[in-house]
């Protein structure tokens, strides 16, 4: 039986495509990270930024092929244009000069994760001088602190391929805070962590950057540009018909979980 967000999901295909002209047999490859609670191959339609950007393909009668690939190689990739695209990446100066940026879908939050009994209350850049942080392979973070490090700042930082090695480093004491996108480190404690390992576990209230997400359009096949302008065109029909914030509602109820 369907449930309630396939069905809905099957208006809106069925909505999009009598708005639309099929281009047969064409396809666009979607190289995803797994970084739930957004994009994860377990997740109802692949999570909600996949199912996004399927719907604003087909509002323009494109397919869409998803694969999934550790988080860094996703974007390795599509650069190299084995793959067209990748969905949900912050942007820096370097992704902006080897792809083709979409429009933003999505704007998150990004916090420091603590443990409960430690004494962490940051409110500009040089609070965070001295302590240890944990960041994750690939994200903007690890850049950001680079920089500062390269600035001359007392700025401490360890990497990990993924969210919940960095947590299980929090646990143990070998970082003093981590930090990522408040919603999928949420996730990575409740599925990866005992109800008393969370209850240790807090973030501070203060967000270290709200930063908007893009789709990244390969430079290296003749496909990324043409791709690129479709997405936008098919993501500015869905928001103008109610379909992305529909999806955003059902992002927050918890209905693309498994």
């Amino acid at each position: 039986m369907l449930n309630k967000i396939s069905i809905l999901t099957l208006i809106m295909i069925l909505t999009l495509l009598s708005n639309s002209v099929a281009r047969a047999g064409e396809s666009v490859k979607l190289a995803n990270g797994e970084w739930k609670p957004f994009t994860s191959a377990e997740l109802v339609h692949y999570g909600i930024f996949s199912h996004i950007t399927e719907l604003a393909f087909k509002a323009v009668g494109l397919e869409t092929e998803n694969d999934f690939f550790p988080w860094k190689r996703s974007l390795l990739v599509v650069e190299k244009g084995r793959y067209d695209a990748t969905m949900g990446w912050a942007l820096t100066p370097l992704r902006e000069k080897n792809f083709y940026v979409s429009a933003p879908f999505y704007r998150g939050e990004y916090v420091f994760f603590h443990l409960q009994d430690t004494d962490f209350n940051w409110q500009n850049m040089t609070d965070l001088e001295g302590v240890k942080i944990g960041v994750t392979i690939g994200s903007i973070d690890a850049e950001l602190f680079t920089a500062m490090h390269q600035q001359g700042k007392n700025i401490h930082y360890e990497t990990a391929p993924r969210v919940e090695l960095n947590f299980k480093k929090l646990l143990k004491g070998r970082i003093s805070v981590f930090v990522t996108q408040k919603d999928v480190g949420l996730a990575a404690l409740n599925d990866h962590f005992t109800a008393s390992e969370r209850k240790r576990v807090t973030f501070h209230a203060k967000v270290l950057r709200r930063v908007d997400l893009h789709g990244l359009f390969s430079k290296q096949n003749d496909r990324g540009e043409a791709y690129l302008q479709a997405f936008n065109k098919g993501l500015k029909i869905i928001k103008e018909q109610g379909f992305y914030q529909k999806m955003i509602d059902d992002f927050q109820r918890g209905l693309y979980q498994p």
